[in-house]
């Protein structure tokens, strides 16, 4: 799998997990404390379970308003076992929790059948998560409250890297992309996409000014 294929994934695996902001919780109170159905309304999702005593437990399925689709399990308020989510035209992913914290490995099929194999690793005492691709690719990022939050660099194996910020699971702000060659393209990110002019500065000294828009290549500014 090439380099924008492998970039394209990653940030659909991004939004697909981390993106939402509740809106509304619809749910039965008594004596104090969340009991029974409960729907919980986000901007961009909606995700249905149960409390029991207070937190979630069982089965949870969680709808995009894009048409994806989540499905996990909670055990004492936090994430266990496998984890489903079902993207657009036949792709899924199938992740791994133990105690609310990603871990072990993790496969993304496509939707010919064919699979990518990745690995998480969380090292609780520095609040860092690594994931690996059987490819050789690799990103190092910050987990904080269940979730990718602070800064963050994507290692891909041909030797390129990339340094970008994450904000809510979302890649947000400054971003450096660097060639293995040496060439370095510096711009920003705005949910999650490319946005703006960003500036290439190749090895040999020569600059371009290029255009993203909604996270695709639209121009180019001459000078």
């Amino acid at each position: 799998m090439n380099m924008k294929k492998i970039f394209i994934l990653f940030s659909m695996l991004s939004i697909i997990s981390f993106s939402n902001k509740l809106i509304e919780e619809k749910v039965r109170i008594e004596n104090g404390i969340k009991t029974g159905p409960y729907i919980k309304i986000y901007d961009d999702s909606i995700e249905e379970g149960v409390y029991i005593n207070g937190k979630i437990e069982g089965p949870v399925i969680i709808r995009g308003k894009n048409g994806t689709r989540e499905e996990t399990m909670y055990i004492n308020g936090k994430r266990e076992g496998t984890t489903i989510f079902y993207y657009l035209e036949g792709k899924r992913e199938e992740r791994y929790y133990n105690n609310g914290i990603i871990q072990g490995n993790t496969v993304y099929y496509n939707a010919d059948k064919t699979s990518l194999a990745s690995k998480y690793s969380y090292n609780k005492k520095n609040n860092t998560l690594t994931q690996t691709w059987d490819n050789g690719d690799r990103e190092d990022s910050t987990f904080i409250d269940y979730r990718v939050d602070g800064p963050a660099i994507y290692y891909w194996s041909n030797g390129n890297y990339e340094k970008h910020i994450y904000k809510n699971g979302l890649k947000e702000g400054p971003y450096e992309f660097v060639y293995f060659d040496g060439t370095i393209e510096k711009g920003e990110y705005k949910k999650d996409k490319k946005e703006g002019i960003a500036i290439i500065k190749f090895s040999n000294g020569y600059t371009r000014k290029i255009i993203y828009k909604n996270g695709l290549y639209a121009g180019e500014l001459l000078k």
